[in-house]
């Protein structure tokens, strides 16, 4: 029987982990040098991506599990400074390292290499977060400008980005619902429904001290009421609140 060094063993992993990231990382850099006008150093990588051959698999078209995850890595930075989807994605470190990590599985089974995410949970894992076609479009758009920057053939991200675009539906269902709901319910309650809903005066105000309670210590929306007299904002706001929702018109 071998006997076999734990302590050398996991050292080993460790220092093949750590290079892997750091070549990782150093295609990420190279990427973001060259969309910048900088120049590629991993032509090898380059070139390969430069040629197209639709008889593989989208997956390796793409470049496979190290352009995936670099694409992912890139997309997710700009996500998270980017105002239609930093809400969704701005997390903390060890959050953010998981919500990577899904969706590097889900692109590489989706696009046909290794099957490591159940595609039967994207519907219920997005279900509850409100997400629109307003924000998934946002996210096609952050990819597409990933591999681009990649150098990722045109035709093989242009398939890439149409065949993420049929998940659509499992992504944004949930919102998509109830806001369907939410118009029933207000169409069958007439006049004044949403106004009565809301508790009227009072609870619309009660809305408006904790929106601003979060406003005031969110420092990415205090930025936008700087040099503001934010009480004559809010008051404003309330007032054409408590008309749009069916209270007396007093907004001017």
């Amino acid at each position: 029987m071998v006997d076999v060094q734990v302590d050398t063993v996991m050292a080993m992993v460790a220092r093949a982990k750590e290079d892997i990231q750091q070549f990782k990382s150093s295609v990420k850099q190279a990427a973001e040098q060259n969309a910048q006008g900088g120049a590629f150093g991993l032509n090898a990588f380059r070139n390969k991506m430069a040629n197209d051959d639709k008889s593989r698999s989208l997956y390796e078209r793409v470049g496979g599990d190290l352009a995936i995850e670099t694409a992912v890595d890139l997309m997710y930075s700009r996500a998270v400074a980017d105002s239609r989807t930093r809400a969704y994605l701005e997390k903390n470190q060890k959050k953010m390292a998981r919500i990577k990590k899904k969706m590097v599985q889900f692109l590489s089974g989706f696009t046909g290499g290794p099957k490591l995410y159940d595609a039967d949970a994207l519907k219920p894992v997005h279900y509850d977060m409100n997400i629109t076609d307003y924000h998934f479009d946002a996210i096609l758009e952050l990819f597409d400008a990933s591999f681009t920057t990649l150098n990722v053939h045109p035709a093989a991200k242009e398939d890439l980005i149409v065949a993420l675009g049929k998940v659509r539906r499992d992504v944004t269902t949930g919102c998509t619902v109830r806001m369907e709901k939410a118009r029933t319910s207000v169409k069958a309650g007439g006049d004044g429904y949403m106004f009565k809903k809301l508790k009227g005066k009072k609870g619309i105000a009660e809305f408006m001290d904790r929106l601003y309670e979060i406003i005031n210590a969110d420092a990415r929306l205090k930025s936008f009421f700087k040099d503001k007299n934010i009480g004559k904002v809010k008051t404003g706001q309330t007032i054409y609140l408590e008309e749009l929702f069916g209270g007396e018109k007093a907004y001017k």
